[in-house]
């Protein structure tokens, strides 16, 4: 009795409980295939004026394509000037002028002649013109028409001759189940309807262009049929849960969080700390590996001005060692002041050499929005390391002659001192302009004035600096004009004029490359 009386207890709650979900889930079941239903019914609707459109537009497409077609080749027909061969030609050639998933398979592309002589010419053939073979309707029609039919669709156009005389009628013949096939396949509508006796007529939505029809719906039963397996399965999936699932999940999850709370809360803290250090060696690995290419692609361009550099050099000594050459082979036939003449180039050329110095020898068009893009990848690793923002305003249709070895150390030393002076998360910005004959490099910063100072510390960080002095007296010889003046809102202004035509090479246009 006490065995009875306690399993009593014990089932009256899981009996009640099991019934109550019981219950829902029943309500729960038809009330969710009611509202699926109407919502199956909602897409079904906006679909199916979704695919309307879309059959619409593709139809007005294709015409268009078709009427584009016959027009063409309607123009390329009166161009032929009658001659037949070559009209077979250009029918041939005709489909071609699209891709094949543009334009509908073409059933017959025919152009009927009636001036003299008439015939009617195919891709396959021509063929003497009769009155079998003449279109239903023969009369000027200088825009391209497209009609559709039960069993076919035709395109024609009239080609007229200089004196807007008719010369003939292009005619394009298309299957209409080849039309339907390029306008694609849908969910809710049915271009074709094959005869049946199981499934009730579809309904019809339009006659023209062409016959179209709705796909049927289903109704609520058969809707329901679909889906009595899935409601099925959830019921008894939820019901089994509940049931045994449930109490067995939860005396589980009693037992292991008495068991292994702390080692779980302990896991939890581990774990938390583990994502946290593997998010920041994340960001510290993009951080060396964006330090990486920028410094590489500094070292790529200061390499490539380098050899630039030391080819100069190599032309220098060869010239040198030419010139003795010359004194040592021909002593005694050169006079005096040729000898002198050739002592003080070699004595200038030694010079040179000695002192790191370049001269403007060779003129060359120079497209300066290539050489702004050089010079900031030597400088990418200051401009990231300093979060520099340099702004650069330059064409590149923007050319000038000169010595493209010489501009570039000159524009990298005014942009380079630039990006030295101003501050971390400064700005440096630059306007190159075509002002007629002459190319304005105007440069403006926000950073510390130009003094010996910033120089002498430029020159510990920063390769090819050339001073002040020389650099305005380099610009000079160079027939370049460079000015630099500070404004009273505290930006450094330089600017630098170029002439964009040839001139003539100076020996005196140096640049010195280190004290």
């Amino acid at each position: 009795m006490e065995i009875t009386r306690n399993l009593k207890v014990f089932l009256k709650p899981i009996l009640t409980g099991t019934s109550f979900i019981i219950v829902v889930s029943l309500l729960f079941i038809a009330g969710g295939i009611f509202v699926e239903y109407r919502q199956y019914l909602q897409t079904y609707q906006k679909e199916q004026q979704a695919e309307l459109a879309v059959v619409q537009q593709n139809t007005q497409k294709i015409s268009k394509k078709l009427r584009e077609l016959l027009q063409l080749t309607g123009k390329r027909i009166e161009a032929s000037h009658g001659d037949s061969n070559r009209i077979q030609n250009i029918l041939n050639s005709a489909p071609r002028l699209y891709e094949p998933y543009e334009l509908p398979k073409i059933q017959s592309l025919s152009y009927y002649k009636v001036s003299h002589p008439q015939m009617m010419i195919t891709r396959l053939g021509i063929l003497p013109l009769d009155q079998q073979h003449l279109p239903p309707a023969l009369m000027i029609e200088p825009t391209p028409l497209v009609s559709f039919h039960e069993d076919v669709i035709k395109s024609k156009v009239s080609v007229l001759n200089y004196q807007g005389i008719i010369e003939g009628v292009l005619e394009i013949v298309i299957d209409p189940a080849d039309f339907k096939a390029v306008l694609g396949n849908f969910q809710t509508l049915l271009l074709t309807v094959l005869p049946s006796s199981h499934y009730k007529e579809p309904r019809l939505l339009q006659r023209t262009p062409f016959v179209l029809y709705a796909k049927n719906l289903d109704t609520f039963w058969e809707f329901v049929c679909l889906s009595k397996s899935r409601y099925a399965v959830f019921f008894l999936y939820s019901l089994f849960l509940l049931v045994i699932l449930i109490p067995c999940v939860f005396y589980i999850h009693l037992n292991m969080k008495r068991d292994f709370g702390d080692i779980v809360k302990k896991l939890r803290i581990n774990l938390e700390k583990l994502t946290l250090a593997a998010e920041q060696a994340h960001e510290r690995a993009a951080l060396y590996e964006q330090k990486y290419k920028n410094h590489r692609t500094s070292y790529e361009t200061h390499r490539k001005i380098q050899e630039a550099l030391n080819i100069r050099q190599r032309e220098h000594i060869l010239q040198v060692q030419r010139f003795l050459t010359s004194i040592a082979q021909t002593n005694s036939q050169l006079s005096p002041e040729r000898h002198r003449d050739i002592m003080e180039s070699c004595l200038q050329s030694t010079h040179l050499l000695s002192t790191g110095l370049i001269t403007k020898t060779k003129f060359e068009p120079i497209k300066l929005h290539t050489l702004l893009q050089e010079i900031r990848s030597l400088l990418t690793e200051k401009i990231y390391k300093a979060n520099i923002t340099l702004d650069c305003l330059c064409s590149d249709q923007l050319v000038l002659y000169g010595d493209s070895l010489f501009t570039e150390i000159i524009l990298l030393n005014v942009i380079g001192k630039a990006l030295y002076r101003v501050s971390r998360n400064g700005k440096v910005s630059i306007k190159v302009t075509s002002q007629g004959q002459v190319i304005c490099f105007h440069l403006q910063d926000q950073g510390f004035p130009p003094t010996h100072d910033v120089e002498h510390h430029m020159k510990r960080l920063f390769d090819f600096v050339i001073s002040e002095e020389l650099l305005q007296r380099m610009c000079q010889e160079a027939g370049m004009r460079y000015t630099s003046s500070r404004t009273e809102e505290g930006f450094n202004v330089h600017e630098l004029l170029i002439s964009t035509f040839l001139e003539e090479s100076s020996d005196s246009n140096v640049i010195s490359l280190f004290s």
